[in-house]
């Protein structure tokens, strides 16, 4: 499938939705009150979604299950790590490691927690086997493709499983498996499985807030927000970001 935008139409990886019977999804429920971090955009609180779009702006500015016209969304992740790795640091990848100052002004890290039972698509790996897909299909392309992993989200959103509605996806952070995979940090291989590498997508009802903030909002660019940040750097064996006029 290729949908318009896709950086390698020849050779797209990922499959039309339509090629699968959807009726094989399965879901999984966080129950309320479940504990998660979301790395956002300072400009909105931490318990509030990035609010829908009414048109689908350029395809560079796609993520890979986000926006829907019209859909607020909001990616959280079970970690502190997760949720860099899959917001400000997203373009952190072992080949070009440095973190840039001036990608650390923008962001903050929260806590926030589910104000209610939050059911969402399975696309962890075990589901994706069954679902007959591969991780590179759907939850580990390379940005090029998010044109058409956000398909999928079309799809997807608001989908009901069993009968029952669902209100986004979870899936194992392909960040997480690009570190882990490296094999010169031995401690990324440990640190970064199962629980510690799932990240949600979470698409409130309209009109309703699904997230419940539970504990600070840190700005990540100063205090205990730059020191996660130096931290991970670290873990990653990424020079840390350097601070003050004149840094990039």
């Amino acid at each position: 499938m290729t949908a318009p935008g896709c950086a390698d139409s020849g050779t797209c990886p990922v499959p039309a939705p339509e090629e699968f019977d959807l009726r094989h999804l399965t879901s999984t429920v966080l129950p309320a009150g479940t504990p998660l971090r979301r790395g956002h955009k300072s400009r909105y609180p931490g318990d509030e979604p990035v609010p829908g779009v009414a048109d689908l702006p350029d395809p560079t500015q796609m993520t890979r299950f986000a926006p829907l016209v019209g859909q607020p969304h909001a990616y959280v992740a079970r970690r502190e790590i997760a949720a860099l790795l899959e917001s400000v640091l997203h373009d952190i990848v072992p080949s070009v490691p440095r973190i840039r100052w001036r990608q650390l002004r923008a962001w903050s890290l929260s806590h926030v927690t589910l104000r209610e039972e939050t059911r969402l698509i399975d696309l962890r790996d075990p589901a994706l086997t069954d679902l007959g897909l591969a991780r590179h299909q759907l939850v580990s392309t390379d940005p090029g493709h998010y044109p058409c992993t956000r398909l999928w989200a079309h799809a997807l959103c608001g989908r009901h499983v069993g009968g029952k509605p669902t209100l986004g996806l979870l899936w194992h952070s392909r960040q997480a498996e690009i570190h882990a995979e490296q094999g010169v940090r031995p401690l990324m291989a440990d640190v970064l499985v199962g629980e510690q590498t799932e990240v949600a997508v979470v698409w409130p009802s309209r009109g309703e807030q699904l997230l419940e903030a539970s504990g600070p909002t840190w700005e990540i660019h100063d205090g205990y927000g730059l020191e996660l940040v130096r931290d991970l750097a670290n873990l990653l064996g990424t020079p840390p970001p350097m601070t003050g006029p004149g840094t990039h």
